[in-house]
């Protein structure tokens, strides 16, 4: 069966745009360029959250928990910050390479998710009111049963492993192109703060001047401007899809004020994001 990978992102915005799931691919199977981009979850909870580094960095840790969990195949499970989320993990010659999650639910057992709550608040100094009221506002109440979400979820497994076995088997991969796949999931993973090519430098062990080229060869970008391009993306979802005030999606997005967050937007798009919110409510 040949599958390309526009295949794959066009039936995962299927998944999205259709039928309202929010699909995520993780891990290595989410490595490739075209991927990278739906390698965070879509909820307004998951971002608001997820307004600090830390955060996204303890979403990163706990995902080789999951991979462990894989090994004991498909389930639902409920996050450190209280999302439920069905788990389909995706395997490479017996080796679970990754997982697609479809998460924005509230949980199975929501007594149980309070106290955990609880605990991520006082850790996090977030506030418990706020975390509740986002979540009953943004996280779906109705838990689909599993076996209706499999028809939608196993063709994708299997496009995911399919075109894995393709990807590693005719090698793309060389050092640079393996360095490329790293260094651009590690950008898209933390686009919401600054990041710098001497940071990238210091943690790839790769000078700057190597880096840059490497990343505008492959990318046809530079780093600004695609970490840029990242946050216009995250800004048009969340503009269309959550009450965020402007102010707070300029924070979420990491962006020094709201008047800079609407100069780049206007900038990127013609028009102002209060005028592209407007254009989805009548």
């Amino acid at each position: 069966m040949e599958i390309q990978i526009q295949d794959i992102t066009g039936y995962i915005e299927y998944l999205i745009k259709e039928k309202g799931l929010y699909v995520t691919p993780h891990y290595d199977i989410a490595c490739h360029q075209d991927l990278i981009k739906y390698n965070f979850h879509l909820s307004p909870y998951c971002r608001y959250i997820k307004t600090t580094c830390e955060q996204w960095d303890n979403c990163i840790k706990r995902q080789y928990k999951v991979i462990q969990k894989c090994a004991e195949g498909e389930f639902f499970g409920v996050c450190y910050a209280g999302v439920g989320e069905f788990v389909y993990p995706v395997n490479y010659k017996g080796t679970i390479v990754g997982f697609i999650s479809v998460s924005g639910y509230l949980s199975d057992n929501e007594e149980k998710t309070a106290e955990k709550l609880k605990i991520f608040s006082k850790r996090n100094a977030i506030s418990i009111k706020k975390l509740q009221r986002y979540r009953y506002e943004y996280l779906n109440k109705e838990i689909p049963k599993k076996c209706e979400l499999d028809i939608f979820i196993h063709p994708l497994v299997l496009m995911l492993e399919v075109f894995y076995e393709k990807y590693n088997s005719n090698k793309e991969l060389s050092e640079d192109n393996t360095l490329y796949r790293n260094v651009l999931q590690y950008i898209t993973l933390n686009h919401t703060r600054k990041i710098t090519m001497q940071e990238l430098s210091e943690k790839f062990f790769y000078s700057v001047s190597t880096l840059s080229h490497m990343f505008e060869k492959n990318c046809k970008m530079s780093l600004n401007k695609y970490i840029e391009a990242l946050r216009m993306e995250d800004a048009k979802w969340l503009l269309k899809n959550s009450e965020y005030s402007m102010t707070e999606i300029s924070e979420i997005l990491g962006f020094c004020n709201c008047a800079y967050f609407s100069s780049v937007f206007k900038e990127n798009f013609g028009v102002t994001p209060k005028k592209y919110r407007n254009t989805f409510k009548n």
